[in-house]
């Protein structure tokens, strides 16, 4: 859905995740077992109207339309293509797995991957990090 956003509207993306994060367990395994897909999209769609900024070009029916994977009535049809965002997803895995990425965190700063980040870092851990490569 992230990806979503950031096709819609690219400066909502940071704020958007935050509220992805603040709402994960929504999405953990346990909570989500009996949703369909489109049951989730929905839930996930729902929480930008909290992550927005005012005057911004960024609606529900934009992300989902990103999202909907329209269905066909003969299966045989079908052409297991994904939504509008898969071949990103897909570009975003193929960069970890040519990196060597198999477990999070792992971060990647201008093409190579940033061993000294932890999964215990705070807020500010990770603003001196930022702030020190770009000042560098």
């Amino acid at each position: 859905a992230a990806l979503a956003v950031e096709k819609v509207d690219p400066t909502q993306f940071a704020r958007y995740s935050n509220v992805l994060f603040t709402q994960q367990k929504r999405f953990f395994d346990e909570a989500v077992v009996d949703k369909t897909r489109s049951d989730i999209y929905n839930e996930l769609v729902s929480l930008i109207p909290t992550s927005l900024e005012p005057s911004t070009i960024l609606t529900e029916e934009g992300v989902f339309c990103l999202l909907h994977i329209p269905p066909v009535q003969d299966p045989n049809q079908s052409t297991n293509t994904g939504n509008k965002v898969t071949n990103d997803l897909k570009y975003f895995i193929k960069l970890g797995r040519q990196n060597g990425i198999h477990v999070s965190p792992t971060a990647v700063w201008d093409g190579v991957v940033e061993n000294s980040i932890s999964s215990g870092w705070t807020l500010d851990d990770w603003k001196k990090f930022v702030r020190s490569k770009l000042q560098g």
